[in-house]
């Protein structure tokens, strides 16, 4: 099983958001380390919020699979036009995982749960779903390499909107580019570093936000 190579855990005392990892069962050593990046990254901003981000393995805190696999192969999301022609995203692949994973998972589930892996759709880094048994759970394409579309995606999970990146909510032109809910080139994905008050109190709202004892 992949390692996480970091701890699972970074200050117990802090309040922290819980997310458990899976990885597609073909995983390569650059897909482990894309999810590394992706929790130092994550970790990294949300500290400058006084939250910390811990990595919940599957069977519990005590279990040494710090990250789970799933057998599924294929893509986890696609993109679809609706019936006014606008592009969006689907993921059946994504719920025939979610489904396979939740056996995988012990204990306290209230964590955001993230599928690393493939995906067809070609406009998108990831996707969350919003709309199956499960609560919010988010997939992230792991061939889009961006560090910080899992921190974005779990905001997504938290009910964190693309439009509250920007200064003025009614008007995408004062989007704050440097915000992690923010819509942005794959250039500038990994530029993203802040979170504002208003995410920041969504993700305390979050079923996946609390004190670890």
């Amino acid at each position: 099983m992949p390692e996480l190579g970091l701890p699972i855990i970074i200050g117990s005392f802090t309040p922290q958001i819980m997310v458990t990892l899976f990885v597609k069962a073909n995983f390569s050593s650059s897909d482990v380390q894309l999810i590394r990046d992706s929790v130092s990254i994550g970790r990294k901003i949300l500290a400058k919020s006084g939250i910390g981000l811990a990595v919940i393995p599957p069977g519990g805190v005590s279990s040494r699979e710090h990250i789970g696999v799933f057998a599924h192969t294929g893509s986890l999301y696609e993109e679809f036009k609706d019936s006014y022609g606008r592009t969006q995203s689907r993921g059946p692949g994504g719920i025939t995982a979610r489904t396979e994973v939740q056996a995988k998972m012990t204990g306290n589930t209230n964590r955001a749960v993230v599928l690393f892996g493939d995906a067809s759709a070609q406009g998108s880094r990831g996707y969350t779903e919003v709309n199956s048994n499960f609560p919010y759970y988010c997939i992230v394409k792991i061939s889009a390499a961006a560090k910080t579309t899992m921190l974005h995606e779990v905001g997504h999970c938290a009910d964190m909107q693309h439009y509250m990146a920007n200064r003025d909510l009614t008007d995408s032109a004062t989007a704050d580019e440097k915000n992690i809910m923010a819509e942005v080139t794959d250039a500038k994905a990994d530029l993203r570093d802040n979170l504002n008050q208003m995410e920041i109190d969504l993700l305390k709202r979050s079923y996946f936000f609390g004190m670890l004892d």
